[in-house]
C-alpha cells in the first residue's frame, strides 16, 4: 500500500548506509502522486483515528475496517524493522570505533 511499490529500493545504493531514513524519505524515485486515492482515504482515516475522532463501529463498512487494520499493521511492521536497522546499526558503528 505506502511501501514505495512504485519505487525501485532494492537497487537502491543508499539502503544500507547511515542516510537510508533520510535518503528514502527524499527519494525522486517515489512520488505521493504514485499512492491510489484508495490508500489516500486509508491514510486519512487513519490520521482521524489518530486524533481520537468518534468513530461509531458503522461509521466505515467491514471491508473499510480491514483495510485500515492492515494499514495499520503494515506501518507497524515497517516502524519495527526500522527500529531494528537502527539497533544494528549502530551496533555496527560502535564494533566499528
Amino acid at each position: 500500500m505506502l511501501s514505495r511499490e512504485a519505487a525501485d529500493c532494492a537497487g537502491c545504493p543508499e539502503k544500507r548506509s547511515a542516510f537510508q531514513k533520510w535518503s528514502c524519505a527524499h527519494c525522486p524515485e517515489f512520488r505521493l502522486d504514485s499512492i491510489a486515492p484508495e490508500t489516500w482515504r486509508l491514510l486519512e482515516l487513519r490520521r482521524l483515528r489518530l486524533a481520537h475522532f468518534p468513530f461509531a463501529p458503522d461509521d466505515l463498512d467491514y471491508g473499510s475496517w480491514l483495510l485500515l487494520a492492515g494499514l495499520e499493521e503494515k506501518i507497524e511492521a515497517e516502524r519495527k524493522k526500522n527500529e531494528l536497522q537502527m539497533i544494528l546499526l549502530r551496533k555496527e558503528i560502535g564494533h566499528a570505533g
